[in-house]
């Protein structure tokens, strides 16, 4: 071969911008993706040790990989457990109330419609108790309206002895 003939120079692959955003994302997935497995790992290691339940050598070792990949300090594990545990306790405490609330819900009912029906009752004592207080004028009232009959009629009611002579002029009016 001869020396003139040469081979040209390869041009270099060339690439759009859409193209090196798509390729970015890809990449930002993947360790998005890598992050959320060493975050799986370690979680599952502080949930077992917050539940106070055994680990296994593989777990732990992939409990310290991910701390590793995470950078967490040493000794977040242990405050890591402890807030475990409060979520745990919690969420039993949520369930229990959830358990509940069925049995809450029908109690709460029956109390709200023993408390209308208690308002009603004392709604109706207290029309009786004013019935009753006002009573007396019923007397009252019945004790004039007599007295002023026997007065204009004094001779339905009283013994002609007690009738004076004013009176009987009136009645024979």
């Amino acid at each position: 071969m001869s020396p003139a003939v040469a081979k040209p120079k390869p041009e270099p692959k060339m690439t759009t911008a859409p193209e090196v955003a798509a390729a970015i994302q890809r990449q930002q997935d993947a360790d998005t993706a890598t992050t959320n497995k060493h975050l799986a790992a370690y979680r599952e290691a502080v949930r077992l040790a917050a539940t106070r339940q055994p680990i296994l050598a593989t777990v732990a070792d992939s409990a310290v990989v991910a701390a590793h990949h995470l950078g967490l300090p040493a000794g977040r594990m242990d405050t890591d457990i402890a807030a475990m545990r409060t979520a745990v306790a919690c969420e039993r405490r949520m369930e229990d109330y959830t358990a509940k609330s069925a049995d809450r819900q029908a109690r709460s009912q029956a109390i709200r419609q023993e408390l209308r029906e208690a308002e009603q009752r004392l709604r109706a004592l207290r029309a009786e108790a004013y019935r009753l207080s006002v009573a007396h004028t019923e007397w009252v009232n019945a004790k004039q309206q007599r007295d002023e009959v026997t007065q204009q009629r004094p001779h339905l009611f009283r013994d002609a002895s007690q009738i004076t002579e004013a009176q009987w002029r009136h009645v024979r009016a």
